[in-house]
């Protein structure tokens, strides 16, 4: 079984890391009734638009998912993170780009 977890790029590198876990310990809190994951796959979309558009799709296809809000970001969605998910319904997720984190640059 897979969870998947989506997170907006248009955030700062830190905020994607820091909201990814929030969204994460959220759906660990709230799916908590099959401890048999196997793996976190790391999404990415583009803004919030994308990400509310994902989270609808998801919805769409019969995947619960916790969608988490910052509050210190204006109440903005940053992440949402599915229930364990196997077999068919994996399908889903492959229209879906793999998190890419930026190459840190120094002067």
């Amino acid at each position: 079984m897979y969870r998947y977890l989506f997170v907006r790029t248009d955030l700062p590198i830190h905020t994607q890391l820091v909201q990814a876990c929030h969204a994460g310990i959220e759906a660990g809190k709230h799916f908590c009734r099959d401890p048999d994951i196997d793996s976190l796959i790391v999404l990415q979309v583009q803004d919030e638009d994308a990400l509310l558009a994902c989270c609808q799709y998801v919805a769409d296809q019969g995947i619960e998912r916790m969608l988490f809000r910052e509050p210190d970001l204006g109440d903005s969605a940053t992440a949402f993170c599915t229930e364990p998910v196997g077999g068919e319904q994996r399908r889903v997720f492959r229209r879906f780009r793999l998190w890419e984190a930026e190459p840190c640059l120094r002067a």
